[in-house]
């Protein structure tokens, strides 16, 4: 017990001192997603805290099961952050914020935290646009009827779909289980010569730790939905104004 009560000591003591926290971000996350919390908390500066709630969805997915998570589990998981000393609240699914009215989130968040409030969506936007992407594969795992919505969100915005492959896999518990490497070649057996960019759609799925590779092997950028938000984070609270979706 000695032993174990040192090793924890050791941890705690390089942990981020709380006088160098500067900015805190609220994440809100699907129940299933175990991969967001902890990559957040490791690849932000060391002056951010990350404060996390999450939104239960019930069954496969679907828009229903999505428009219901937004719809009853959204307001439930604002109200359990620190709003009151937050800087932003980020709503982090890709798909459930492609499927619901541009803007709508993140005017539900202001109404009911006063906080500035952005989507994974709005972040691949924002991204997609500074890198002036027209062209697009698109990797995801979710199912057929939600990799349509994706491609028409994509499209409402002036984005291309010109390949796209999805593992149609049905939770987040199934994701977790899916290796960097098989993400990889998935992405590399649909992409295509005439897109711009790769984009690695899901924020449940561990594609931001084959991203890089990938783009080397394949000669253009190759974009996670959780990398893209993290980088949106950095603009936003440097004071970067972010164009809506539409």
């Amino acid at each position: 017990m000695i032993w174990k009560h040192r090793s924890c000591m050791a941890i705690m003591s390089q942990a981020k001192p709380m006088s160098l926290i500067k900015y805190r971000v609220g994440l809100v996350i699907p129940h299933l997603d175990c991969i967001s919390e902890p990559l957040f908390n490791k690849a932000l500066p060391r002056y951010y805290a990350v404060h996390v709630a999450r939104m239960r969805r019930e069954g496969p997915i679907t828009r229903d099961s999505l428009l219901a998570m937004n719809e009853q589990e959204l307001p439930r998981a604002l109200e359990r952050l620190p709003y009151s000393e937050l800087d932003l609240i980020v709503y982090h699914c890709t798909a459930g914020s492609m499927v619901c009215s541009p803007g709508s989130i993140e005017e539900l968040i202001r109404r009911k935290t006063g906080v500035r409030g952005i989507t994974t969506f709005g972040a691949v936007m924002h991204m997609l646009r500074a890198a002036g992407t027209r062209k697009l594969t698109l990797v995801t795992p979710y199912p057929l009827p939600i990799v349509e919505e994706q491609i028409g969100s994509l499209e409402r915005n002036g984005i291309t779909v010109v390949a796209r492959g999805g593992y149609e896999l049905g939770d987040g518990s199934s994701l977790l289980g899916v290796d960097p490497s098989r993400i990889a070649l998935f992405a590399e057996e649909t992409d295509v010569a005439l897109s711009d960019a790769v984009f690695l759609s899901c924020t449940g799925w561990r594609a931001h730790e084959c991203a890089r590779s990938l783009a080397r092997r394949l000669r253009k950028p190759v974009l996670a939905s959780a990398m893209m938000v993290l980088d949106t984070i950095k603009d936003v609270i440097d004071g970067r104004s972010l164009e809506p979706p539409t």
